[in-house]
Formats: structure tokens, sequence, C-alpha cells
């Protein structure tokens, strides 16, 4: 099988950054309730919902001046998410504090 070459319409460096939808790079990328819905893997009511109920439950919602359509920007989704992976990751780590602390509380009674 030959290898490919750079102009063989194989992807270029610059188009690494850019979104699937007609070359917007990916941090000008928008994200609709239900697109948001998808990677989230939740409901679009659900999220639709959200915003106005729980918006801490949701990355940050971005909205055009004049219109009423909830967006989401890409790198606040990312973000967004990344937080909650770190948050998760401290729970985690509290718990096992907490676990450790009580285990040797329960060997010193022994």
């Amino acid at each position: 099988m030959p290898l490919r070459s750079e102009d063989d319409g194989g992807p270029k460096p610059d188009e690494e950054s850019r979104g699937r939808d007609g070359g917007i790079p990916l941090e000008l990328r928008l994200y609709t309730v239900e697109e948001l819905a998808v990677i989230l893997k939740r409901s679009a009511k659900s999220i639709s919902v959200d915003v106005t109920r729980k918006p801490q439950s949701l990355p940050p919602v971005f909205r055009m001046p004049g219109t009423r359509k909830i967006l989401f920007r890409h790198p606040d989704v990312v973000a967004w998410m990344d937080g909650l992976s770190e948050s998760a990751e401290r729970r985690l780590e509290a718990e096992a504090q907490a676990s450790r602390r009580s285990l040797s509380k329960s060997a010193r009674r022994r």
C-alpha cells in the first residue's frame, strides 16, 4: 500500500483545529441545545429546562444579541467538562483520604 503524500487529500495541519461544519475553527464553533444534548447524552428538553432552572449544571450559555436562541461556545463546553473531571478527581481523592483516616482510627482502637 503506497504512503499518502501531503497533497493527496489528507488533512493538512491547519485543518486539524477546524470543525466538521464548513471549516469553522473549533474556537469559534457554537453548539445548539440539540448538539449539546448529543455530546452530554441527555435530552434536548432537559438541557432547555436546565438553562433557566439549573444553569450551574450546564456550560455557560452564549446568546447572540437580538435573538432568543440558546447556544454554547466550544471552548466553554470543553472547559466546563474539564472542570467536571477535575472536581470528580478531587471528590474521589477526598473520599479516599476519609476512608484511610477511618481505617487508621479503627486500627488504633484495637
